[in-house]
């Protein structure tokens, strides 16, 4: 719609400089367990006639003067209501709080006071209707969250601390956690507090609100406390029958573990008989597209002894081949070569064949044992290789170019 784009120019130009991380990439509200009686609404008043009633022009000039009083400062609880009440249609409520975040980062240190008013306050209100829409926040308070950190205030960080340790909202702790991970101040209180979080039972629309940044903060949680994530990984990886573990939680905790400690507790589990075989294997598959090549080792060792299932070795065979070091590699060595550093891109060729023995070593161990390989797994280890001798190749022409002018 021209009346959007004209909108999203409108509340981006509020601001000098972002207006918050959270814009475009969140999915979903996080309704009140038990909302109160009448609660605030931001869809027009009945007397009001609808958004698609109301003229472009009528629209426009509504939400303007509504922002009009969040760019002035940020007004009191009652006046920030009532101006988000007012915005015609849901993608325009998101309009102004994109444009108080964006106002916060513009006043800077000055905006944080009213900030910790409104989060003092308790006000809030949900957005059920902005998901899908790519733009926007999921609540009232998780704007004011970014705007806090949008202030760059030192202080920025103690307010949000604050939030994340006694709200009661998954989504408010999670996103709290998030903010404070990029402050550099995610303390292991804190990162506790935001594992657990995701431990309860959530509803539909949390883990929805929440999907595009646990991939993110999990894994810093668990940096920032790995006694604690050691811990969280145990319990689900052994949970009961029927519920299993959930792949949003294992992976990215043990993202997160320093690595030799990780490698550590891929073995122990892998082998351990209170761990289902599913369990196994959603470790095993994380652990081996982690991108290091001592937990590929150590898991190739293991498929070598026989002391993993079948299907476990499987895993680990055929996710050795989708590793993520094999792009990485390559993409690090055709950056060398594109600076003329050749020595760095034959010693990244280098760590590319390793890579690959190992792969194809890991592979080989698993077909001895009987493991169900997918069929079209020697096509893969075939392409890895003709992407090696392409890099090999790519290496050699650059050093014969380089060679006359020694």
């Amino acid at each position: 719609m021209v009346l959007v784009r004209r909108l999203l120019i409108f509340g981006v130009a509020l601001g000098a400089g972002a207006t918050g991380y959270f814009v475009g990439g969140l999915r979903g509200p996080e309704p009140s367990r038990t909302p109160p009686p009448a609660p605030p609404t931001y869809a027009p008043e009945e007397e009001e006639r609808d958004a698609e009633g109301m003229p472009a022009e009528e629209q426009l000039a509504a939400v303007e003067a509504a922002v009009s009083v969040l760019a002035e400062d940020l007004p009191e609880p009652d006046a920030m209501m009532e101006a988000l009440r007012r915005a015609p249609d849901g993608d325009q409520a998101q309009i102004l709080l994109i444009g108080m975040v964006a106002n916060a980062a513009s006043r800077g240190p000055d905006a944080l006071p009213g900030i910790r008013d409104l989060l003092a306050s308790g006000v809030d209100l949900h957005f059920p209707e902005w998901d899908g829409k790519g733009l926007g926040y999921p609540s009232l308070r998780v704007a004011l969250l970014a705007a806090a950190e949008a202030t760059g205030d030192p202080a920025a960080a103690q307010l949000v601390a604050e939030v994340t340790r006694t709200s009661e909202s998954p989504v408010e702790v999670v996103f709290g956690a998030h903010v404070l991970d990029r402050l550099k101040a995610l303390d292991a209180p804190t990162a506790q507090r935001a594992l657990d979080s995701l431990r309860k039972p959530l509803t539909k629309e949390q883990v929805q609100a929440m999907a595009s940044i646990v991939g993110r903060v999990v894994p810093a949680a668990a940096a920032a406390d790995p006694a604690y994530a050691e811990q969280f990984l145990m319990v689900q990886l052994r949970m009961p029958k029927g519920q299993g573990a959930d792949p949003r939680f294992v992976a990215p905790v043990l993202d997160g573990i320093p690595s030799e400690r990780a490698r550590e507790l891929v073995v122990a589990n892998l082998t351990a008989a209170d761990v289902s075989d599913p369990a196994k294997r959603m470790l095993a598959q994380r652990a081996a597209q982690r991108a290091e090549l001592p937990m590929l080792q150590e898991l190739k060792r293991g498929v070598e002894a026989g002391i993993y299932s079948k299907s476990v070795a499987a895993t680990v065979a055929q996710s050795a081949v989708a590793n993520r070091a094999y792009g990485r590699i390559e993409r690090d060595a055709k950056r060398a070569l594109k600076s003329g550093d050749l020595d760095r891109a034959r010693a990244l060729a280098s760590d590319y064949h390793q890579w690959l023995t190992t792969t194809q070593q890991t592979i080989e161990a698993a077909q001895r044992m009987g493991a169900p390989l997918r069929k079209d797994l020697p096509t893969y280890v075939k392409l890895q290789q003709q992407r090696l001798d392409s890099l090999r190749n790519q290496i050699a022409k650059a050093l014969k170019q380089q060679a006359p002018a020694k």
